[in-house]
């Protein structure tokens, strides 16, 4: 591909931490299956697992 060893370090860091991100999501805070009706509440259900998500994350960082 043309790319040096240490980018692709970083590329595959980076898609690691983005696939642990929605790995938490799903199975912490239940983004995997919405529960309520519609698109709506699909939205609405999306919408309140990403906020409680990066909220826990902002108090993790914070504490530590």
């Amino acid at each position: 591909m043309g790319l040096q060893e240490k980018t692709l370090k970083k590329l595959k860091n980076f898609r690691a931490g983005i696939e642990g991100n929605i790995s938490e999501l799903k199975r912490a805070f239940g983004a995997g299956k919405a529960f309520w009706k519609g698109e709506e509440g699909f939205m609405a259900y999306v919408w309140s697992s990403v906020i409680s998500y990066n909220l826990t994350r902002l108090v993790r960082l914070n504490s530590g």
